[in-house]
This record gives structure tokens, C-alpha cells and sequence, in this order.
């Protein structure tokens, strides 16, 4: 922070914020490094960081009033989709449907509208909150996080109020994201018989229905959008659905060889092999993947009495002893929406169903 201020007495308000996002990495929340951000972003030139920079601070200054808490307040995401490997289909999607609009909603051409919301969704470990993050990171805005299943549970614990809080925190910070996590929590088949839980749905259709898609982009994660009421996946609320299948063999090629080098051991592997066979497998399980393969090479070293690199023969046999949970979930899912879905929402899910896992018309 020291040398960030320097740089910014002498100019060089770029380099200065290249130091405060390294702090800021460290402290998402931290007010002087947000305001020194808000401060070089303005002096860099950087409109649209510095009114990110700028509402953060104004987040971190703030304690929301009442009875509410929200888990994590607005921060300021520090990657966008080139951070992000693989998922060149969705990202794709997005930009074409929510980013583009999103940055022209002055300018729109007839005919062309900002969607109310974006529901992600696909298996568990797919990226989906990653992916939601790099958005906020692309349109430079802050964003708030709300996980609805820490608000609802079956037993009918319903905490009212906390989705009318996010929103209106998230709108106070002007243009912001507001990223709602597992959304199928709020659904009728789950809490129609809980004492809340009717409000909590209502209250989350009343501010879908009363927000404005031109300053607050609503994101929310589903890993079981067969269970989110129809209600919620209509024009004006979640209006957009992407899917977010497995990590692409890219993806997983980078995934394994970033744990493998998280695990600090030799490897002498062409991981990139590897990761051609690992279709169907979610980033969870490319992570057991390649600490089952580790301890693999770690026992043999123990054997041999001396140390032995992780090859491709080590994953291999991880592999082998691995679940894919993406195939596992996509047959869960496919048995669920193939007896629900009658408005085609489901469409692409069905198509990867038919490329990816079964490989046969369907």
C-alpha cells in the first residue's frame, strides 16, 4: 500500500493499482486499499473501475441495519473470463446475451433487452459461482452474495428478509451484481408445507419483479434447477438459463496440473493425456484425482527408497478408481427434467446428454 501511494504521487496510477489488487487479494474489504483503488482508477482513466472501486468502499463502510447479516458483503472480483479455463460455450452465452447488452444499455437496438436474471446451472464443482464472479469482473462491478440454502432448510427455518436485504444492499452500491446461490432452496416443492417458506419465495418473486436489469445483473447457481418453481424461470425474473456442463479436457488438463503442482511433488506426466479420458469428471474430482495419483507416487517412493515422480500411469490408476459425478449428475437430472420440462428450457442439457454422455439420440 506504501508503494502504491508512491506511485500515485508520481504518476504512475496503473502500476499503483496492479500493487492495490495484490492487496486486495489478500483483504477484499480492506477501506484504505478500496479507497486508494477508487482514488488511481479515477486517475488511470478507468471510469468503470473507479465506480466499481468506489461502491465497494461504500459496501465496506456500511453495516447492514436490522436483524440481517449477509454472509459476504459487495466486494470487487479481481478476474474475468480470461482468468478462467475452458467453458468457452458458456462464456460464449453470456457475452452474448447479458454482457454485450449489459454495456450498451444506453444504446440498445430495438428488440434487445437486458435479462432479468441469469440462472446457472449443472453439477456440483462445476464452476458456476467462478463463473459468476469473472461476469461481475467483465462489466467491472462489485458484486453481493447471498446463499439461499443458508436462509431456508426443510425444517422450515425460513429467515424472511434477508432476499429484500441483498437486494437492497446490492442496489445501494449503484451498478452491481447480486449473486443468488442455489436458488432451488427457495422452491414450492421444498417448503410449500413450511410455515415461511410461501413468504420467502414471494419475497424473492417481488424483487426479481421490482429491480432494474440496467443497474443490478441478478446471477443465481442451481445444481438442481428441476427443483426452482417455474414461477422463478419466467420473462422479468430468471428469463436466461445456462447450463454449465464439466470442465472441458483444457480445463481439466490446467486443473490437474495445478493441483498436482499445489502438491508440491515431481511430475513427469503428460497430463494433458490424462485429461482426454477424464471426460465427465467435475473439478472436485479431478482435484482426488490428482492427490490419489500423489500419494500413488508417494508410496511407491516409499517402497523404492527413493523419490519417485507422479506419471501419467499414477493418474491413470486414480482415474480408474474415480467417480465422474458430472455423468453421474446429468443421468439424475435428465430422469427429473425428461417428466417436468414442457417448455424446452432444458433443451441444451438434453443436447450434452445426447454429445457427451450417452452418445445416442435420446
Amino acid at each position: 500500500m506504501r508503494l502504491a501511494s508512491l506511485l500515485i504521487d508520481a504518476g504512475r496510477a496503473n502500476d499503483a493499482l496492479t500493487h492495490i489488487r495484490a492487496a486486495l487479494n489478500e483483504s477484499p474489504h480492506d477501506v484504505e486499499a478500496l479507497g486508494l483503488a477508487a482514488m488511481a482508477a479515477d486517475l488511470a482513466g478507468d471510469e468503470l473501475a473507479g465506480f466499481a472501486y468506489s461502491g465497494a468502499l461504500r459496501a465496506a463502510q456500511i453495516t447492514p441495519a436490522g436483524p440481517v447479516a449477509l454472509p459476504v458483503g459487495a466486494i470487487v472480483p479481481l478476474t474475468n473470463f480470461a482468468d478462467i479455463d475452458g467453458c468457452t460455450d458458456e462464456k460464449h452465452r453470456l457475452e452474448r446475451s447479458l454482457i454485450s447488452p449489459f454495456r450498451l444499455r444506453r444504446n440498445l437496438p430495438d428488440g434487445v433487452e437486458i435479462p432479468s436474471g441469469v440462472l446457472l446451472y449443472g453439477p456440483p464443482s462445476s464452476g458456476k459461482t467462478t463463473l459468476a464472479a469473472a461476469i461481475a469482473g467483465e462489466l467491472h462491478l462489485p458484486f453481493v452474495r447471498l446463499d439461499l440454502a443458508e436462509r431456508v432448510d426443510p425444517w422450515g427455518a425460513a429467515q424472511p428478509g434477508a432476499i429484500a436485504a441483498a437486494f437492497a444492499q446490492a442496489g445501494s452500491q449503484g451498478p452491481c451484481l447480486l449473486l443468488l446461490e442455489n436458488v432451488e432452496a427457495v422452491s414450492h416443492r421444498r417448503l410449500q408445507y413450511t410455515p415461511h417458506g410461501r413468504e420467502v419465495l414471494a419475497e424473492l418473486q417481488d424483487a426479481m419483479d421490482g429491480h432494474d436489469p440496467t443497474s443490478l445483473v441478478v446471477v443465481g447457481t442451481s445444481s438442481a434447477p428441476w427443483l426452482v418453481s417455474p414461477t422463478l424461470r419466467s420473462p422479468k425474473r430468471f428469463d436466461r438459463l445456462v447450463l454449465m456442463g464439466p470442465p472441458d479436457v483444457e480445463a481439466r488438463a490446467t486443473m490437474l496440473a495445478r493441483v498436482l503442482g499445489e502438491a508440491d511433488g515431481p511430475v513427469d506426466a503428460d497430463v494433458r493425456s490424462v485429461a482426454v479420458g477424464a471426460e465427465g469428471c467435475t473439478n472436485s474430482d479431478l482435484r482426488d484425482v490428482a492427490m490419489r495419483a500423489a500419494a500413488l507416487a508417494l508410496d511407491e517412493s516409499s517402497a523404492m527408497g527413493s523419490l519417485r515422480r507422479v506419471r501419467a500411469d499414477h493418474l491413470r490408476r486414480a482415474l480408474v478408481a474415480q467417480s465422474r459425478s458430472g455423468f453421474a449428475w446429468f443421468d439424475l437430472a435428465y430422469n427429473f427434467a425428461e417428466f417436468t420440462d414442457d417448455s424446452h428450457e432444458f433443451d441444451p442439457m438434453f443436447d450434452y446428454i445426447r454429445r457427451h454422455v450417452r452418445k445416442s439420440p435420446i
